[in-house]
C-alpha cells in the first residue's frame, strides 16, 4: 500500500523551506512565522493524532 501522505508532506516542507528562505530575505516577520506554523500543523496535524506517524516512528504509515 502506497503512503497517501506526500501531499501533506510537501506542504509541510514548503513552509519550513520557507523560513531560511523568508529569513534571508529579511520577510521573515512574526505574523509571517505563525502563519508558516499553522500551515505546518494543519497538514500534519491530522495524521499525527490519528497516530499515523509514518517513517518517524514504528507505527505503520496509514
Amino acid at each position: 500500500m502506497a503512503n497517501k501522505s506526500w501531499p501533506t508532506d510537501a506542504v509541510a516542507a514548503l513552509a519550513l523551506l520557507g523560513v531560511p528562505l523568508l529569513h534571508t530575505a529579511g520577510l521573515l516577520s512574526f505574523p509571517v512565522l505563525l502563519v508558516l506554523v499553522l500551515l505546518v500543523g494543519l497538514s500534519t496535524g491530522p495524521a499525527e493524532a490519528a497516530g499515523c506517524r509514518g517513517w518517524r516512528g514504528s507505527s505503520p504509515p496509514c
